[in-house]
């Protein structure tokens, strides 16, 4: 599972710095993101020193992010590596200025989502029981912004990302309900797609990636461009799932939250 939620530390250590009111933790929570890169070669008694605290606070921090301990926690830091590569590529694309890759872009996913697949996936969206989305952490932030457009337009939308695996919401799923998973290169499609095939729900899958197995778990699967994307820097990884949700979110309050109204 760390693999493809090897974002949750971080989201959650910037959740701290930005939200945070006791000092400590955000004291602390600087301190890791400031030297990850040497983690794996301190243990908790260097962190309690170097952080002015006891080992006892460490502990406590670690489990109000959702470890054990520090231990298991300190696990987490090798993939900071990964998120440093993702943020730190210098070449995006092709090389083409970022106005034309955009374009590019945008005119691949709306020959991909055409009118008659957004009609069919915003019905099935709406006459569905509860609706659950899918995704890597690397994505969430994309999907609860497309979480808060849908519930101005009188859709209830849940985003899962992190330990998604144990989530009581995926558990609670039934036939009557709707699970999209969100996955660009259709590593984590590929990687949850056990867990996945355990849910007795209506299924649908929106990825870059063609797989025959995709076709036979997922009741439908819509893809997001024509080609398979690496997950790095690119400006499908940027943009390519903000578009993506932005084009079904304006189309189901075109023609349904008028009907609310």
């Amino acid at each position: 599972m760390d693999r493809f939620n090897r974002y949750g530390l971080m989201n959650s250590l910037i959740a701290i710095l930005n939200e945070g009111n006791d000092s400590t933790d955000i004291f602390i929570a600087k301190y890791f993101m400031q030297n990850f890169r040497r983690m794996q070669d301190l243990n908790v008694y260097d962190v309690a020193d170097e952080c002015f605290v006891d080992r006892a606070t460490i502990r406590r921090f670690a489990q109000k992010l959702g470890y054990a301990n520090f231990k298991e926690m300190k696990e987490q830091f090798e993939n900071f590596n990964e998120y440093y590569k993702f943020y730190r590529a210098c070449q995006i694309g092709d090389g083409s200025p970022m106005a034309q890759q955009i374009s590019d872009m945008a005119q691949d996913i709306d020959r991909q989502l055409d009118d008659g697949s957004i009609e069919i996936l915003i019905d099935r969206i709406n006459e569905s029981g509860d609706i659950v989305f899918l995704t890597s952490d690397i994505y969430s932030n994309q999907g609860i912004d497309f979480q808060k457009t849908m519930i101005m337009a009188g859709k209830m939308v849940r985003i899962v990302s992190n330990v998604y695996e144990n989530h009581v919401v995926l558990r609670d799923l039934d036939p009557n309900d709707l699970l999209v998973v969100l996955s660009i290169s259709g590593f984590f499609a590929r990687e949850s797609l056990d867990f996945i095939s355990n849910l007795n729900v209506q299924k649908i899958l929106m990825t870059s990636l063609r797989a025959p197995r995709f076709e036979e778990e997922y009741d439908d699967v819509f893809y997001i461009s024509e080609g398979f994307h690496e997950e790095t820097r690119s400006i499908y990884a940027l943009f390519g799932i903000k578009y993506y949700l932005e084009k079904i979110s304006l189309a189901y309050i075109n023609k349904y939250a008028s009907i609310a109204k």
